[in-house]
């Protein structure tokens, strides 16, 4: 999968829709393409985080371990690589 400017957000929108799938196989792969994006695209994911952000945490919310492991170490690689300042003023605003 290859995101170029004006596809990114449809791209996005099928990753959260993994990412928030019950089947932990489609969910941590979708997961571990997040942690692609944001390894190959660095401070730029800043602008992407606020999409995945929300189903990453819906995921930290269950019960089952298999689940909230990747969602949190992606939340985790997310704030860790990103630049923040604009990220928390979104969330802040939210």
């Amino acid at each position: 999968m290859q995101i170029r400017r004006g596809n990114a957000y449809r791209h996005t929108l099928a990753l959260n829709h993994a990412i928030s799938s019950d089947r932990n196989t489609l969910s941590n792969a979708a997961i571990e393409r997040v942690n692609a994006l944001l390894t190959g695209l660095g401070p730029s994911f800043t602008l992407l985080a606020s999409h995945f952000i929300p189903s990453l945490l819906e995921l930290c919310a269950r019960t089952n371990k298999v689940f909230t492991g990747p969602a949190k170490d992606c939340i985790f690689s997310i704030v860790k690589n990103i630049d923040r300042r604009p990220f928390f003023h979104r969330l802040r605003d939210h």
